[in-house]
């Protein structure tokens, strides 16, 4: 389901144009919000059939999911930019066919459920806080920075990165993983070194406790929604931090990642790589360098589908551990 931006702008009066030099035929052109000021015309456009936006003046301002611009025009919470998106989709007639036999058959979905995907919600944006490089979340700041992101807070910004200070997931940068426009779980990365608990933790189903993440992150695939638009290269790591530092550099010359959250692929996950690999041109497997029985048996299995095996430059282990300039040189290649 497409969501449906030009009720949304002329609902908000949200001025826009649909035709000049920033605008491409059949999209639609706002000041971008991100840019504010420094917009000095309608550079942000915005793709009504595909749902895509983007800012021509800055790569960072662009997305998918409507909720994040929602956000940014009306200035409200996300859970007020969440029921928005929810109440604007204009459903395809197959989407609409689906529903329909999926009510005459008397599928229904189960009310904790839809509890539960509130409560992770509530959870998410209650507890966790967003990453500012001043104040109680600049260590997580510094942590990115000192990973080799260039901006960390406009990279924590477009990811939805988050920050915990207390409680079970104190210390750790929260990942939060969207599949079909949905917070379906969420990882956390550990700042510092620990000896009592993994790198990694993720989320349970059914409540906020954390699990090792391979456990539950096996019906899934890290950025999902947004490999779904497509563009020249997809690269698959094995973690979520070498994804995110491949896709935030990559985005801007059409090259995604994603990855499988561990060394084991599962048959949902298989589904869905095969499903977006037709959406590239080339798709590469990257494993860490210390994965080669790993690497071999995943890449026999996605052979089908063209997948390319690719190795790191020597001196890496992994791919989140490459500085910018390496982290550039590296995706030129693709």
């Amino acid at each position: 389901m497409a969501f449906n931006w030009v009720d949304f702008l002329n609902d908000n009066n949200v001025p826009y144009v649909t035709e000049g030099p920033n605008t491409r035929a059949g999209e639609y052109s706002i000041k971008c919000p991100f840019c504010g000021p420094l917009d000095p015309s309608e550079h942000m456009g915005i793709d009504p059939v595909r749902g895509m936006w983007a800012c021509w003046r800055s790569t960072t301002h662009r997305g998918k999911r409507p909720h994040r611009l929602i956000m940014a025009l009306i200035h409200c919470s996300y859970s007020h930019a969440k029921l928005i998106a929810e109440a604007e989709r204009t459903p395809d007639a197959e989407e609409f066919d689906n529903a329909a036999k999926a009510f005459l058959d008397g599928l229904e979905i189960e009310a904790d459920e839809v509890r539960n995907e509130d409560e992770l919600i509530n959870v998410f944006m209650g507890e966790f806080r967003e990453i500012k490089r001043k104040g109680s979340t600049s260590r997580f700041y510094n942590y990115l920075k000192r990973r080799h992101f260039d901006d960390p807070e406009e990279c924590a910004y477009f990811y939805d990165l988050r920050a915990c200070t207390t409680g079970i997931w104190q210390d750790r940068i929260i990942i939060p993983v969207y599949q079909n426009e949905t917070l379906v779980t969420w990882t956390g990365r550990a700042i510092a070194p620990t000896s009592k608990a993994p790198r990694y933790k993720a989320l349970s189903p059914r409540h906020a406790e954390p699990v090792k993440a391979l456990e539950l992150t096996t019906n899934t695939l890290w950025g999902y929604d947004d490999i779904l638009e497509g563009g020249r290269s997809l690269i698959i790591t094995e973690g979520p931090f070498d994804a995110l530092k491949l896709d935030w550099y990559g985005y801007p010359i059409e090259v995604r990642a994603t990855c499988l959250f561990g060394l084991n692929m599962s048959m949902a996950q298989h589904s869905l790589i095969a499903e977006v690999v037709d959406k590239f041109d080339n798709t590469y497997l990257l494993l860490d360098r210390e994965a080669i029985e790993a690497d071999f048996t995943i890449h026999e299995e996605l052979t089908r589908y063209g997948v390319q095996r690719v190795q790191l430059p020597t001196k890496y282990e992994d791919p989140g551990s490459m500085t910018r300039l390496d982290t550039n040189e590296f995706l030129s290649q693709f």
